[in-house]
């Protein structure tokens, strides 16, 4: 990359109806009677990720639009349903909180396996752990854990439904407030149609 070539900092992912978001905000708050310290996710930050940028060449960005459009048109809307609570890395040592699905749609999978993929010519790297769809809730900074984890463990969940039918690819600004999102495409799943 030329020392003069600017860089944004991307993501593709699902964004949520505001309905869904404000579900989601609704756990979150049943959780925060928990004696933990967490960074809750901002309501309007609420989003699906499917793959993780980084730091990208400017120059990259149509080129990742193009290849979006082109994985899009072979895949329809996915239906996902939100029905559990999990942490990251793992429950006995809490540190990301999410929301995640139970099942993971064919299409889903297929989608993220084709993202990884498809952009891996331009250097993002494979993931090599089956693709997790999570919504993140929040980062645990300290507390009484045992409680948390006692928590997570019993807490119902309402499920929470959702078709996604569009990409956005995404660009995020870091400021001491917390990260700014700023959508730069939007692309449409949908199936081929005859002749493509």
């Amino acid at each position: 990359m030329s020392k003069s070539e600017q860089t944004q900092r991307l993501f593709i992912c699902f964004e949520l109806p505001q309905q869904v978001k404000k579900m989601v905000a609704e756990c979150q708050s049943n959780l925060r009677h928990v004696p933990v310290k967490v960074a809750w996710t901002r309501v309007e930050n609420l989003h699906l990720t499917l793959k993780f940028l980084g730091d990208t060449k400017e120059s990259f960005i149509n080129k990742i639009e193009n290849e979006l459009q082109v994985i899009a048109r072979g895949i329809g809307p996915i239906e996902l349903v939100f029905d559990k609570l999990g942490a990251f890395p793992n429950l006995r040592q809490p540190r990301i909180l999410w929301m995640g699905c139970s099942v993971i749609p064919a299409n889903l999978a297929e989608l993220a396996q084709q993202i990884n993929q498809q952009l891996a010519v331009y250097g993002f790297s494979i993931e090599k752990k089956l693709f997790q769809p999570h919504l993140t809730l929040g980062r645990v900074k300290g507390g009484n854990l045992q409680m948390l984890r006692e928590e997570l463990a019993g807490f119902h969940v309402q499920k929470i439904t959702f078709k996604a039918r569009h990409l956005t690819l995404m660009r995020s600004e870091l400021k001491a407030s917390g990260a700014i999102y700023n959508s730069l495409a939007h692309i449409a799943l949908k199936f081929k149609t005859v002749g493509e």
